[in-house]
C-alpha cells in the first residue's frame, strides 16, 4: 500500500471517530465511505453514506455546519500539517448497485 493509500485510510478513520462525538444523528446514519486528502493536504474528498438516503440532505448540512470544528479536530487528531478544506459528498455506490441489482433482475 502506498504512502497516500495510508494517509486517506488515517483520515477517514479519524473522521469517522470524530463525526460518531460530534453529530447529533436523529432517525439516521452517517458512514465515512472515503476520504482523499490532496498530497498537499490542502482539500479533502469525504464521501459519506447516509441510512435512510432521504436524510441525505439533512445529513450534508450538518456536516456544513459542524465542518470548522471537525476540521480543526481532525487536523490534530491526525496529524495534519494544516487544515484542509473540506468537500463533504454523497456516495451513492450503494444505490446505483440496488438499480443494477433490479435491472439485472429484469433481463
Amino acid at each position: 500500500m502506498e504512502k497516500q493509500e495510508r494517509v486517506n485510510e488515517h483520515v477517514q478513520q479519524r473522521l469517522a471517530e470524530i463525526m460518531s462525538r460530534r453529530l447529533a444523528l436523529d432517525g439516521y446514519m452517517i458512514t465515512v465511505a472515503a476520504a482523499y486528502l490532496s498530497p498537499d493536504q490542502k482539500r479533502l474528498k469525504v464521501f459519506v453514506s447516509v441510512l435512510p438516503d432521504k436524510y441525505n440532505g439533512t445529513a450534508l448540512q450538518q456536516l456544513r455546519k459542524l465542518g470548522p470544528a471537525i476540521k480543526g479536530e481532525l487536523c490534530r487528531a491526525a496529524k495534519l500539517r494544516e487544515a484542509p478544506r473540506i468537500n463533504w459528498l454523497i456516495d451513492n455506490t450503494e444505490a446505483k448497485a440496488a438499480e443494477l441489482d433490479e435491472i439485472f433482475k429484469q433481463i
